[in-house]
This record gives C-alpha cells, sequence and structure tokens, in this order.
C-alpha cells in the first residue's frame, strides 16, 4: 500500500506525491495541487489557486487537424474541483481570470477567454474560442457553442443550450433548449451596483461587438 503525502515547497505550493507538472509549467505561490493533478505544456499559473483532485491542465486541444499548442494562462486565486480540463488554445493562449470556481467535470476549451468572478457549474461544456465575461454563472449541464460570447454578469440556467449566433446580453437571465431570455440578473445587478444607465451603454456594447 502506497503512502502518498503532499509536499510544502519554498514558494508555499502544496503539492501531491502524485500530481505531475512539468518543468515548461510556471507556477506562482501558495497553490494547491492534490492528487493525480497533471499540469502541463506552456502553462502559467498565478498565486493561492485550490486545484482538487484528477485535473488536467494545458493538454493539446481537441481538434482532429490543428496540432498547435499556444498554452493556457490561468490567473489567482481560483477553484478547480474534480476532473476539470483546461485545454490549452491553437491560435491564442487559452485564458482564465481571477477569483473563478470550476465544478467537478467541466470544460474549458482550447482559445478560450474567462474573466474574474466567474462560476462554473458540474459538467458544463463549451466549444472553443468562447468568451466569458466577468461575473458570469453557467448552470448544470449548460452546453455552449464554439465562438459564443457570454456578456458580464449573465446567468444561464440549468441544462441551458447556447445554439450557434446566440447574443448572450449583459445582466440577464437565460435559460432553456434552444435558450431564451428569461428575465434581468437582478440580484447581481443590485449586488454590483450597476445603474439604469450603466446597464443600457453595457448591453449597446455588447451588441455592436456581437453583431460585428
Amino acid at each position: 500500500m502506497h503512502n502518498f503525502k503532499s509536499k510544502l515547497s519554498n514558494d508555499g505550493n502544496i503539492i501531491h506525491d502524485t500530481a505531475i507538472i512539468e518543468s515548461s509549467v510556471k507556477l506562482g505561490k501558495n497553490n494547491f495541487i492534490g492528487a493525480y493533478v497533471i499540469i502541463k505544456g506552456n502553462t502559467e499559473i498565478g498565486d493561492n489557486n485550490h486545484f482538487e483532485s484528477h485535473i488536467s491542465i494545458g493538454a493539446k486541444a481537441q481538434h482532429r487537424l490543428i496540432d498547435k499548442s499556444m498554452g493556457v494562462k490561468i490567473g489567482s486565486n481560483n477553484v478547480f474541483r474534480e476532473f476539470v480540463t483546461v485545454h490549452s488554445g491553437i491560435e491564442t493562449v487559452t485564458k482564465i481570470g481571477d477569483n473563478c470556481y470550476f465544478m467537478n467535470y467541466s470544460h474549458i476549451p482550447h482559445d478560450a477567454i474567462l474573466g474574474n468572478y466567474i462560476t462554473i457549474a458540474n459538467s458544463v461544456q463549451m466549444g472553443g474560442h468562447t468568451i466569458i465575461d466577468d461575473y458570469c454563472n453557467i448552470g448544470l449541464n449548460s452546453t455552449i457553442h464554439q465562438f459564443s460570447h457570454l456578456g458580464e454578469g449573465s446567468m444561464l440556467g440549468m441544462g441551458c443550450i447556447v445554439p450557434k449566433n446566440k447574443a448572450i446580453e449583459p445582466y440577464t437571465i437565460y435559460v432553456g433548449n434552444p435558450c431564451h431570455k428569461l428575465k434581468d440578473n437582478e440580484y447581481l445587478i443590485k449586488k454590483n451596483n450597476v445603474d439604469t444607465f450603466d446597464l443600457i451603454e453595457l448591453r449597446k456594447k455588447y451588441l455592436a461587438k456581437f453583431h460585428s
């Protein structure tokens, strides 16, 4: 019977014996790396992140024709629960900001760009090149088509399906398959002190970018 342990490095990182971290990885301070975590390739990780067990970061993209590996960049203070996968970009670096929470079995694809304070629930799947702005909340088992763009403070209900070319406007809640607008995300509008004028401007800028 093996007696595996976690070790504390000089920079405050706690790394389990079974974790595999390639020499190419740039790791910040005070990160927790759990059992059977694999971090590889051109991956850069900030500080104070928590990687639970059986996580894969930096693997090549799931793409039949392109074999490039541009890497992954992860900020600080994020939580990755069991069996989360984050794939390397093929055109640009896959990016995750700060203070995000990823529940188990969620997948972050190649070339995705995720902002800050994002919550991704269990088994959320998204296609490559997805953009998710700050404060988004993605419900259980939701599926997001590639090249989608979710506006700041938007929310997808449980089992929501975002089809091709669907606008997900800032601070709006969407539900269903295919998804449709339900109502304003009033809780987050109030929490983030977003006034009516700012909300209108946010949505205008998002839609202008989306339609371009």
